[in-house]
């Protein structure tokens, strides 16, 4: 049978062992109004239809298995052949953003390189939503089978995590942002998620602030009538204004801990996504080793641009990129970022959060 016969004949069996799962249940619910063997007998009819299921079951499992290997090896196929292709580009982008290259240049010389990468990111993304399709219907009878006791804890389930057979130094066209795609998160702090967000082991360890003396310059930190608001985050305008309203020892305690802040990807919709700005700096570009990798937006440079902290503020740069950074639709190179502000690379549309 062809893949979606297989896919269908499997969700199909998989359904059939649920619903049979869900007799047993609500037969084991209503004990106390029918007599025990009544009940026994019910329930052993309903396992017994279960394990018939199971039996069909285990061979698909396997086919399921190689479909999903065979699909992981035609993505790294794809990759591949792209390679030379990617490098070039990359070269281009990088004289472009030097100034060693015109942007008419860059758009006839880039043209070709282009075309083999957006058309190796179609097949990818085609290849990688089939294979989710798998894995799901994978994932969900390996859910079902080990709450029911019919197959153990280590039995093979599809892994969604990134292979480490994917080829080094190239996107992870999986589903769009990941975006590592790897994860949705809760819109609160957590920790980093494992596709997007890594810690730098060799980053510098974050400034803090020695509160202990009269040296503070407290008579600097008069907060102006006119200070920046957005979003109902209490914020300074200037970097040197404090908050006064706490005790000393309470200052240096926040002090000694960085600001949390997120980065929002389609807030607000049922595809949001949420990458925490836990290190000292942050990258956005097509690159995959960014820490915000963002895919199929021919706009997006591959290091499009970088938020960073200085002592309790927030800033983003732009890395000369080819169409440019805006914060809320202006054009900058280098400024302050305050909570609510919304940035936009490409095409593509970020709102950044200051948590405290």
């Amino acid at each position: 049978m062809d893949k979606a016969e297989l896919l269908a004949s499997f969700t199909e069996r998989v359904d059939q062992f649920d619903r049979y799962q869900s007799f047993i249940s609500k037969a084991q619910e209503q004990s106390g109004k029918f007599a025990a063997a009544v009940v026994e007998k019910v329930v052993a009819d309903n396992e017994s239809k279960s394990m018939e299921v199971v039996s069909e079951l285990v061979p698909l499992m396997a086919d399921i298995e190689a479909i999903i290997e065979d699909l992981r090896a035609q993505r790294a196929e794809a990759l591949d052949s792209s390679k030379e292709s990617q490098f070039r580009l990359e070269e281009l982008e990088l004289r472009l953003a030097i100034g060693d290259l015109s942007e008419k240049d860059f758009n006839a010389e880039a043209s070709e390189f282009k075309g083999v990468v957006d058309s190796t990111e179609t097949k990818v993304a085609e290849l990688d939503g089939e294979r989710v399709l798998f894995e799901e219907a994978l994932s969900r009878w390996h859910e079902l089978g080990t709450s029911a006791g019919v197959l153990a804890n280590g039995a093979s389930q599809p892994n969604g995590a990134h292979h480490a057979d994917d080829p080094a130094g190239y996107d992870d066209y999986s589903h769009q942002p990941e975006l590592d795609a790897d994860l949705d998160y809760e819109a609160q702090p957590m920790p980093e998620p494992d596709i997007v967000l890594e810690a730098d082991p060799g980053a510098d360890p974050i400034e803090t602030f020695d509160v202990a003396g009269d040296d503070l310059g407290f008579e600097d930190a008069l907060v102006d009538d006119n200070a920046f608001e957005v979003d109902d985050l209490d914020l300074v305008e200037s970097d040197n204004e404090l908050d006064l309203g706490d005790s000393g020892s309470d200052f240096a305690d926040d002090k000694d801990k960085p600001r949390r802040a997120v980065l929002l990807y389609q807030e607000g919709t049922a595809e949001e996504q949420i990458y925490p700005f836990t290190g000292e700096m942050m990258s956005l570009g097509r690159g995959r080793d960014n820490e915000v990798q963002v895919k199929n937006d021919s706009k997006v440079s591959r290091y499009h641009c970088k938020l960073y902290r200085r002592g309790p503020n927030f800033y983003i740069e732009d890395n000369k990129s080819a169409n440019g950074t805006l914060v809320n639709g202006e054009l900058i190179t280098e400024r302050r970022l305050f909570g609510g502000e919304e940035v936009i690379i490409g095409e593509t549309f970020f709102r950044f959060r200051i948590l405290d």
